[in-house]
């Protein structure tokens, strides 16, 4: 009986090649450029996105000056109606973070405070994908939009310790309001990013 080949890392650009592969959606951007890490996809889902993992969004927020205010757990599906702007397909299950995100120098607000919304909608052994969809709350203005993301990490091979992750993103206008309405889409894009860029050399 002829041996199995022995299994080869895939290259940066395979990893690369497959978390693009998918289309970006319409109206979606690139948060960041995608990129690699030197990490399992199995290891990625249990030390970066599990109830109990050091290395969760959370910790990185607070790393960079921002308040969490609550944390749950992932469990059934809450918020459905958030969840349809991100995709019609069934979620998974679902975990709330509250925070409160730090804003440049302003005499008048020190935080906008938003809930984080998390929904997992794709877990197989070479892709895991989640939905992010922030709302504010507590501030003038801040309940008028959304902000809209989709986390992709995929690998080529479950035995791989590495893996690619791509970010993208979608501002949504609930209510946008008079005159104001580009300023605020362009610096809430703008704080997307940031905050995207940081993850990523945080990780």
């Amino acid at each position: 009986m002829p041996e199995k080949p022995a299994f080869v890392e895939p290259s940066k650009e395979e990893l690369l090649a497959l978390v693009n592969s998918r289309p970006i959606e319409e109206g979606y951007d690139l948060a960041v450029e995608s990129f690699v890490l030197p990490i399992s996809l199995e290891k990625a889902k249990y030390g970066l996105y599990s109830n109990n993992s050091l290395f969760n969004y959370d910790k990185c927020m607070i790393d960079r000056g921002d308040i969490i205010h609550g944390i749950g757990k992932w469990g059934e599906v809450t918020h459905p109606e958030l969840a349809k702007y991100v995709s019609d397909q069934t979620m998974i299950r679902e975990r709330l973070i509250d925070t409160g995100m730090r804003l440049p120098a302003n005499p008048f607000i020190a935080e906008t405070k938003a809930h984080m919304n998390f929904f997992e909608a794709e877990d197989t052994e070479n892709r895991y994908t989640m939905h992010l969809v922030v709302t504010g709350y507590d501030n003038m203005f801040a309940d008028d939009f959304l902000m809209v993301e989709h986390w992709e990490l995929a690998t080529t091979d479950p035995r791989s310790n590495q893996m690619a992750f791509r970010m993208t993103y979608q501002f949504v206008w609930l209510d946008e309001p008079w005159l104001i309405g580009d300023l605020m889409k362009k610096f809430a894009i703008v704080k997307e990013k940031e905050a995207k860029n940081y993850y990523k050399d945080w990780l």
